[in-house]
């Protein structure tokens, strides 16, 4: 319970995607390609292949909770997991899954707790929940303010929001899986992807539609 209080800040990475319009916002500077590329050192061959020669496989991080499907595997999504760990946000590693090549990065992690009683009470979770009832109301109240309508994905409470600007596009949820928990997902297509917007916007709806919660 120590660092529960600081979970909500790892979902504040995709809070900016969420809470403003996509005409608001601006695409990230494509990315350099292999050469040089730190990404694709974690990668390895096929870090710029196109989408035709991806092998998409289902992964599932070290907590359970829930898998995806990614473009990467067990080695590669494990790595990207540390890259993500020590850099900003901070994501746990042990809570995240992600794949990222040349021109495009998909990730999913858990944020919060998912092994606490829905009634439970301490001084650390009602700071964290602020008032509200659940984790989803209150990061729906600090962060999506009205601006990004809620909705139901896989039968759960959601905030979706899909950003287009200069050939790049980004797709940011945030799905309630308990009182305590939800999981952030980010798929990031940037404008030097090496395939049709078709197989963009393909890619990134096969890895929102794989994902599977434990019930």
């Amino acid at each position: 319970m120590k660092c529960f209080g600081s979970l909500l800040l790892w979902a504040l990475a995709g809070s900016l995607a969420l809470c403003a319009p996509a005409a608001a916002q601006e695409a990230a500077a494509p990315a350099p390609k292999s050469e040089g590329n730190v990404l694709c050192k974690f990668h390895g061959e096929g870090c710029e292949a196109p989408p035709a020669d991806w092998t998409w496989n289902r992964s599932e991080p070290k907590i359970g909770v829930y898998s995806v499907e990614i473009p990467c595997d067990e080695r590669q999504a494990a790595a990207f997991g540390q890259v993500m760990a020590v850099g900003k946000p901070g994501f746990p590693a042990g809570s995240t899954r992600a794949c990222m090549k040349a021109t495009s990065g998909f990730t999913a992690t858990l944020i919060g707790l998912t092994a606490l009683p829905d009634d439970t009470k301490s001084p650390e979770t009602d700071a964290l929940l602020n008032g509200a009832p659940d984790l989803f109301t209150a990061f729906a109240e600090k962060t999506v303010k009205g601006t990004v309508p809620l909705t139901s994905f896989k039968g759960r409470r959601a905030a979706i929001n899909t950003l287009e600007k200069n050939g790049g596009r980004t797709k940011v949820a945030i799905v309630e899986v308990g009182k305590f928990a939800l999981i952030m997902l980010v798929a990031d297509v940037r404008p030097d992807f090496p395939g049709t917007p078709e197989e963009a916007s393909a890619a990134t709806e096969r890895f929102f539609d794989s994902l599977e919660i434990a019930e």
